[in-house]
């Protein structure tokens, strides 16, 4: 097949092909980051429940001393994870596995109250998910849609991700997640400056395949039409082809 073509057309070939999978090799490496953003903020999630998740087991361990009751005891857990902050704004809540609210320092309306049918815009019921990731798991990530503390608007939501583990000698569930709207915006920032380098780079490539095609088409077609001339028998016997 590669024989019936052209030399220009199999210097072009390759030089399609050459970019072809350059390009492609750069943009699946670009796309692989934003997986990095996502397995980042997924370490980080899991290493903050477990702070909060220590808390609980902190006070549980003084309830098996005889220190403090139950009750006394999840009461103190409830007001030490409600002021935990990190990253400005971020928190932590606490469910139970029915599921009821039992702390959220951002909606405390919620508290006490069944949630199992709370949805997001998509329909997914958020705490009821929360349930079903313990149950199965014992901890695990759900990502869903919900309110962004400090926003103009309170009932707008935006895409979150969450990491809930239970704590079983309780029954609750603690967790706490990151708006990921943030990871979208970074990676289209990322990709918009790529793809700049990228089309800076194709058409560095492409041009200098063009002017190495010419450079070795332009001397051939000149030999090309010399032997044709001399076969046809009308040509200058005594012209010299440039070596070069």
């Amino acid at each position: 097949m590669l024989t019936r073509l052209t030399i220009a057309q199999r210097i072009w070939l390759l030089a399609i092909m050459s970019t072809t999978i350059f390009a492609s090799s750069y943009l699946f490496e670009t796309f692989k980051k934003r997986e990095a953003l996502m397995a980042s903020k997924q370490s980080r999630l899991v290493s903050l429940v477990e702070v909060a998740h220590t808390v609980m087991a902190g006070f549980e361990a003084r309830v098996q001393a005889g220190e403090l009751s139950r009750e006394h005891a999840q009461a103190e857990a409830k007001s030490v994870i409600r002021d935990l902050r990190y990253e400005g704004q971020q928190y932590f809540w606490v469910n139970d596995m029915e599921p009821r609210s039992v702390m959220h320092p951002i909606k405390p309306e919620l508290e006490g109250q069944f949630v199992g049918n709370l949805t997001d815009k998509k329909g997914k019921k958020i705490y009821s998910e929360f349930v079903r990731v313990v149950r199965s798991n014992g901890a695990g990530f759900v990502d869903y849609y919900w309110t962004q503390p400090n926003t103009q608007s309170n009932q707008e939501l935006f895409p979150k991700l969450s990491y809930v583990k239970g704590y079983q000698p309780w029954g609750w569930i603690v967790g706490t997640g990151v708006y990921i709207d943030d990871i979208d915006d970074e990676f289209s920032e990322e990709l918009r400056n790529h793809l700049m380098f990228l089309a800076l780079v194709l058409v560095i490539l492409l041009g200098g395949s063009f002017l190495i095609c010419r450079s070795i088409i332009k001397p051939l077609r000149v030999t090309t039409q010399a032997m044709r001339d001399i076969a046809a028998g009308d040509g200058d016997l005594t012209v010299r082809m440039d070596a070069t």
